[in-house]
């Protein structure tokens, strides 16, 4: 044995599978002069086994000649057969020992066995005067953790953290022989944190007489304990506690929680699914929280107050004002109620003039709450007319509460200067008192919301505008309304009742806007507002129903808010970035035509599910005849989207013509009416050069009838008549699906740059690339083409006759896909091969090609016409399905290397190394498990069962 071992890790590997123990001692030898000789691992520093099935033990043999006084860290993972970790003599030489971590032992019974196996008497006690952390966890049958006598010595522990030991007794326990320590009490004056997770049947910390004095205890968890009283009994001297969390509590009340603490340093307390619980606090011991900062209540099904009288009387122990007068949460910044289904109020509106510093107040998911703050039946006459004010309140949240009718029940006033985001979601019975002030208008400046900056409001009957939010939360009878100065996000959501957003409000800040289902809605601006929009950058609006325009006029006459382009001369959003709209079947367009020029950083347009939209721009009918031919720009338009709008016919009704320098992402989708105008410039010919789409990186084009090559993709949103046609200099990928009468892709197109090409259900392509452009393909490694029932070949050659385009062989020889990753050739009937039969060279080589798939192939034969053999160097997977004509041999070669062979003379016989004669079965090869054969089952046409198998 190397006594100059410093660190020694096991971890689970083929050799470490079989280990029992670890150091096998063996027997002592009788001459050995223990004197001269150091101790067995006595430099050992830190040891960590993890994943070790099979051990049993870490140490076989004796041990009195072995030292661990080196040891600081020991950590112990997934070792299911260990039952023990020291014998008593080596647990009495870890004086250096900092860092005890087990975790996963599920047959762990003691962490020190209690005798030696050469039973040893053990005078001295057991000390570990270093140890800082002790963390166990998933140890189901550990019983104890220490013996009392350890603990004199821990006078530098920091923290325990115990988890998941559902069979531990005790933390310390009494061992055979020791002694009790003074007074009976253990003291760990450094102990910082103590967490005590699912370990129910532990009723002590110690022994039952004994008392653990916990001066520096800061933050104690306990999680899925049954007997709690018993425990915190213990548990004394709790002068620096911060921070209380109980969770899985049976308790019917907390009674015996404050009788042992001192609460005056508490600075958070969270209370989870305590399902007996009835209240938290007691009248006397709110005074004493001066400190407390956090209170997260949740899921106590049986929860009727927070706070309740200190009366044994359980039919007297509501709280009335006059209870509280002098009691307050004085630094109470945050509180969470959430899944509290008894509770109907939070505190006595009394309470409300102590929460000085309250910032967030959030309250969910409580059937029964009928206001944030109760009504006192013994409030005093003189203060119904009182104004309350909650001077910090940043963040307001009341979030699936159907039972709440108004933020307090009675008729307090409730101001929030400060409050900067508001929401409010399914509250359906949250309902408003229309209201004036004394002159009987209503005021027009607030400082109720002057700071609001965020506003949520979601599933709400009879909101009919925002203007009613304000009265929602603070039963406001006059003097002070909702303000939006602030307000920068706002989002709308199920507010079927609501017709109008603003109603004279003005959102000067707002930069977000967001609309759901606000079914009767109309449109979302007036045109005298929207000079005010100038820092709108997102806007959405989807399901709609009612939606018929986006900017209105300012008119109460609703039969003339159509805008003329007159009325639209100075209107624009500078600073609008994403514009979306979703499901709005009325909405014809967004904007007239005049308001394109207004959107200069506009980055993404989507538009998709509108059922009746003619175009993204209308047509406006006043508009003067010198402009019919201008050329309109949206210079930072970068994703373009149109998606299932079976009306839109162009980008505009109109003569427009639109580019977009920048774009980077063009999808049409479902557009079957958005067909093309072919155009041509002044000389007659189309432009070579341009700028149109000259950064695109991502085409998908879906569902367009009408579209013939992709030099029309760009005349589809364009409108463009002349100079500037479709550029693909930086296209990546280009996806391509359900285009009828796409009979050529690239018509003259470069795809310089493409990586990916996916074409699918295009009926009457006959070819994908022609001879002069795959030179050019050098980045290409994905290809997938399927259901093109017309499609022939691959490679075609470049010329004007559509009977003559087959490839020569000796087009081929200097064509390549020198970064080709994957190619998939999927039901294609007419495919007969990728190259014609003549003057191809006898080898060639697809260095990058990673992923091939042949699928749903019945005319193809072999796959390269012709003699020659195809080598696929760094091929991971091949699969080949129903292509019953294929007669290509798909063997490896010797260094591992998968080919195709085309003379079947060539082919070995053997599975193992190859397949042949295929049939309509799913046969897939990869690099790590080589060949692998399915049977697979259809209908042949006349509704039998055909069974297909390998030979």
């Amino acid at each position: 044995m190397d006594v100059g071992i410093f660190a020694l890790c096991f971890q689970q590997n083929e050799d470490c599978q079989s280990l029992e123990e670890v150091f096998e001692l063996g027997v002592a030898d009788e001459g050995i002069n223990e004197e001269k000789e150091l101790p067995l691992l006595s430099s050992l520093t830190r040891l960590h086994l993890q994943w070790l099935p099979e051990l049993k033990c870490i140490w076989k043999g004796p041990t009195r000649h072995v030292s661990l006084k080196s040891l600081i860290h020991l950590e112990l993972q997934s070792l299911h057969k260990l039952t023990f970790i020291f014998t008593p003599s080596l647990a009495q030489s870890l004086f250096h020992l900092e860092k005890l971590l087990i975790l996963s032992c599920g047959e762990l019974k003691h962490i020190i066995r209690e005798e030696d196996d050469e039973r040893e008497i053990i005078s001295e006690p057991l000390r570990f005067p270093k140890l800082k952390t002790i963390f166990i966890s998933e140890c189901g049958k550990l019983e104890h953790v220490f013996p009392d006598c350890v603990s004199p010595s821990l006078g530098n522990l920091e923290e325990i953290m115990i988890r998941d030991a559902g069979n531990l007794k005790q933390i310390f326990y009494r061992g055979k022989g020791d002694a009790l320590t003074t007074d009976d009490i253990i003291n760990f004056p450094q102990l910082r944190k103590l967490s005590l997770f699912s370990i129910s049947n532990c009723s002590f910390f110690a022994p039952k007489n004994f008392a653990a004095q916990l001066p520096s205890l800061q933050n104690l968890r306990i999680y899925g304990h049954e007997e709690l009283d018993n425990l915190l009994a213990q548990l004394q001297g709790l002068t620096s506690l911060e921070t209380l969390e109980l969770v899985y509590m049976p308790l019917p009340n907390m009674r015996c929680i404050w009788k042992g603490l001192v609460l005056s340093h508490l600075t958070s307390l969270v209370v989870y699914k305590c399902k007996r619980l009835t209240y938290v606090f007691i009248d006397n011991v709110i005074a004493s929280l001066v400190q407390l900062e956090v209170l997260e209540i949740s899921t106590c099904d049986e929860l009727e107050q927070i706070i309740a009288k200190d009366n044994d009387d359980e039919k007297d122990q509501i709280l009335a004002g006059s209870d509280l007068q002098s009691s307050c949460f004085p630094n109470l910044c945050r509180i969470e109620i959430k899944e509290c289904n008894k509770l109907k109020s939070l505190f006595p509106i009394a309470m409300a003039l102590g929460l000085k510093k309250l910032q967030l107040l959030e309250v969910r998911e409580s059937s029964q709450l009928l206001g944030v703050f109760g009504q006192d039946d013994h409030v005093s006459p003189v203060n119904v007319e009182k104004e309350m004010v909650l001077p910090d309140l940043q963040e307001l949240l009341l979030i699936q509460l159907p039972s709440i009718a108004c933020f307090s029940l009675g008729c307090h006033d409730f101001l929030f200067p400060r409050l900067e985001t508001l929401k409010v979601y399914e509250c359906p019975k949250l309902t408003t008192k229309f209201t004036t002030t004394t002159n009987g208008s209503m005021s027009a400046q607030s400082e109720g919301f002057m700071n609001l900056r965020e506003l949520y409001i979601g599933n709400m009957e009879r909101v009919q505008d925002l203007m009613q939010v304000g009265r929602l939360v603070t039963n406001r009878r006059g003097g002070h309304e909702l303000s939006l100065v602030s307000l920068e996000t706002l989002h709308l959501s199920l507010l079927p009742d609501m017709r109008c957003i603003w109603e004279g409000l003005v959102p000067s800040n707002l930069t977000t806007l967001k609309v759901k289902e606000c079914r009767r809605l109309t449109y979302a601006f007036t045109d005298n507002m929207t000079a005010s929009l100038v820092q709108l950058k997102v806007l959405k609006i989807s399901k709609c129903e009612e939606l018929e325009q986006i900017i209105a006029k300012d008119n109460d006459d609703e039969k003339d808010r159509i805008l003329s382009r007159s009325d639209l001369q100075s209107l624009c959003f500078p600073n609008l970035c994403q514009l979306k709209i979703k499901r709005c079947n009325k909405l014809k367009s967004l904007f007239p035509i005049a308001m394109a020029s207004g959107l200069p950083k506009l980055q993404i347009l989507e538009i998709r599910e509108s059922s009746q939209l003619l175009g993204v721009f209308g047509q406006d009918d006043h508009a003067s005849p010198v402009n019919v031919e201008k050329e309109m720009v949206l210079p930072n338009l970068q994703e373009l989207s149109l998606q299932q709008l079976p009306s839109i016919a162009c980008f505009i009704p109109g003569c427009y013509d639109f580019l977009f320098p920048r774009l980077e992402k063009l999808e049409m989708r479902q557009c079957p009416k958005l067909i093309t105008k072919h155009a041509t410039t002044s000389n007659g010919s189309m432009g070579a050069e341009s700028e149109v789409f000259i950064n695109s990186k991502e085409i998908y084009i879906r569902n367009c009838e009408g579209v013939q090559d992709l030099m029309q993709v760009g005349s589809l949103v364009t409108n463009i008549r002349g100079g500037h046609e479709l550029s693909l200099l930086s296209l990546e990928k280009l996806h391509l699906n359900l285009l009828p009468d796409m009979r050529c892709i690239w018509k003259g197109l470069v795809p310089s740059n493409l990586t990916t090409l996916v074409v699918n259900e295009c009926k009457r392509l006959t070819h994908i690339f022609t001879d002069s452009m795959i030179a050019t393909l050098v980045q290409l490694n994905y290809l997938k083409i399927s259901n093109c029932e017309e499609l022939e070949q691959i490679i075609a050659k470049d010329i004007d006759d559509e009977k003559n385009k087959i490839l020569l062989g000796r087009c081929h020889q200097s064509l390549c896909f020198p970064n080709s990753c994957s190619n998939e050739i999927i039901e294609d009937n007419k495919l007969k091969s990728h190259a014609s039969p003549v003057d191809v060279e006898k080898e060639m080589v697809l260095h990058n090609l990673q992923w091939l798939f042949l699928e749903k192939l019945p005319s193809i034969v072999c796959f390269s016409h012709g003699c020659y053999d195809f080598l696929f160097p760094h091929l991971w997977m091949l699969e080949v399905r129903q292509c019953p004509k294929l007669t290509t041999k798909f063997a490896t070669t010797s260094n591992g290397s998968m080919s195709a062979q085309s003379e079947v003379s060539q082919v070995a016989e053997d599975s193992s190394t190859g397949c042949s004669l295929p049939t309509n079965t799913c046969r897939m090869w990869t690099r790590n498990n080589g060949w692998e054969e399915k049977e697979e089952e259809e209908k042949g046409d006349d509704g039998g069962l055909i069974i297909n198998s390998f030979r």
